[in-house]
């Protein structure tokens, strides 16, 4: 089958060349998509779903672990292959944490009817994501000489840790809002560290040019 006619669910369609491909795209579409739901809600009273700690806490949820995961994953996927000099990553264990990601959206947003289990899940697959994300850079960034890019794993690191701690309150029925506050701390962090290394890696082009 050509990559032209191929379904976007094969591996050999254009959606998986590259890693942040399919990762941007989610991205792209949950960023419309919580927009025009959280919009509906302060307008027109929509509905949205009754996770618990309310509809605050799944607008801040999937806003920092929905549609920012998504995005700094495509983004890591890609760059660390570049900062490294090493090949890219392939389609497989990509599908993977796309699927993880899915997962994690459908278990969230199902908690409101089944709390336990939609929690379980969630905490499962974005925990199992964040720490397939580690697993994929921590050998490439390990053995970089210097390791001069080790601190996005650290990052990620510091990210599954009050990923983690949100899910346990949540599940405990605390809520879990200071993980929230938490979590734009870590984003920003990665934010800072990101730039550094695409500012480093433009000022060098533009010296050696």
């Amino acid at each position: 089958m050509s990559a032209a006619r191929a379904v976007p669910w094969s591996p050999a369609h254009p959606l998986w060349l590259c890693p942040f491909r399919p990762f941007f795209m989610l991205a792209l579409v949950a960023g419309w998509a919580l927009m025009g739901l959280w919009g509906g809600f302060l307008l027109l009273g929509w509905p949205l779903p009754a996770v618990p700690g309310g509809p605050f806490v799944w607008h801040a949820h999937e806003l920092l672990l929905g549609f920012a995961l998504a995005g700094a994953a495509g983004f890591v996927l890609t760059s660390v292959p570049e900062f490294t000099r090493t090949p890219a990553f392939g389609a497989r264990p990509v599908r993977v944490l796309v699927g993880l990601w899915l997962a994690g959206r459908l278990g969230f947003w199902c908690s409101g009817w089944w709390p336990l289990a939609g929690l379980a899940v969630a905490a499962l697959a974005q925990l199992g994501l964040i720490g397939g994300l580690m697993g994929l850079l921590a050998p490439r960034l390990l053995r970089d000489p210097g390791r001069r890019h080790v601190a996005f794993l650290w990052a990620l690191a510091l990210l599954a840790f009050v990923a983690a701690g949100f899910y346990v309150d949540a599940l405990r029925g605390v809520a879990p809002t200071r993980w929230l506050h938490a979590l734009v701390g870590v984003w920003m962090g990665l934010i800072v560290i990101a730039m550094s290394r695409i500012s480093m890696s433009i000022v060098n082009a533009s010296i050696d040019a």
